[in-house]
């Protein structure tokens, strides 16, 4: 479940798992443009003030009030740490503002430990910073689109300003501006493959939008408002933890359509 806890700035959390019988949670949230995971295992922290509050929460929630539950498990996170986050991502050292930006997010590895002599437990770095991209973007290889002529026009994530994400971060990008023109276009992401737990089959709805929309676009006369493709978004960056697919330079950031009329 996504949520948004504001400290001193937002903490944007995405994802998070808990396991009862290990005694074990984890994290991923944002924060200044920057990317956090944060595994809290009770072994690490036995005997701590903070596994006491924490205790609390290393179970899935049995009653209706499960979201405050939850929203109240990350306050918890985020105010205990908040010191070593404010050093690693301060305003103003990250920011979001091309999707290169978003393509291009430092992650960091936090694990919690109590350390001999300390009163409680408390948060360390043991990976980072890496690269990654933000919000499950996933670049694609080119040969994974169909229905795209080999002239359609290319522009660089870096020349593509993200609009009015502020307005609700618990979701990807969807609007944007290219920099040369000023013009503003609606923006589907790329992202990686997911399976359906019903079928096993596995899709890329985001490369299947993209197709559609191109399809589309040909049975369009001229004069229709519909929205139609207007450029692919090229990055060189690439993810290498999505496996299966070599690293060509220029991949497919995603598709800029025009905003319905």
């Amino acid at each position: 479940m996504s949520t948004i806890r504001t400290f001193d700035v937002p903490h944007i959390f995405r994802f998070g798992r808990r396991d009862e019988a290990k005694g074990e949670t984890w994290q991923l949230f944002y924060r200044n443009a920057a990317c956090f995971t944060i595994d809290i295992k009770r072994d690490d922290i036995a005997g701590t003030p903070f596994e006491r509050a924490w205790s609390e929460y290393c179970v899935e929630a049995r009653r209706p009030d499960w979201i405050q539950h939850y929203n109240d498990f990350c306050d918890l996170v985020s105010r205990h740490n908040l010191s070593l986050l404010q050093t690693v991502a301060p305003v103003g050292r990250y920011q979001w503002v091309t999707l290169e930006d978003y393509l291009q997010t430092p992650r960091y590895k936090l694990r919690m430990f109590k350390e001999d002599g300390a009163d409680d437990a408390i948060a360390k770095i043991i990976e980072g910073p890496t690269t990654i991209p933000a919000f499950e973007m996933v670049p694609q290889p080119f040969s994974k689109l169909d229905n795209i002529p080999p002239d359609f026009p290319r522009i660089a994530a870096a020349d593509v300003t993200v609009l009015d994400h502020e307005q609700d971060l618990r979701v990807r990008p969807q609007k944007v501006r290219v920099t040369d023109t000023g013009a503003v276009y609606a923006l589907i992401c790329a992202l990686g493959p997911s399976t359906a737990t019903e079928t096993g089959i596995s899709t890329n709805e985001s490369v299947r939008a993209m197709s559609r929309l191109f399809k589309k676009s040909a049975d369009l006369e001229p004069s229709e408002g519909s929205s139609r493709p207007f450029a692919i978004v090229t990055t060189m960056s690439y993810h290498p933890a999505h496996r299966g697919q070599s690293p060509e330079l220029l991949r497919v950031a995603g598709l800029l359509h025009t905003l319905e009329s």
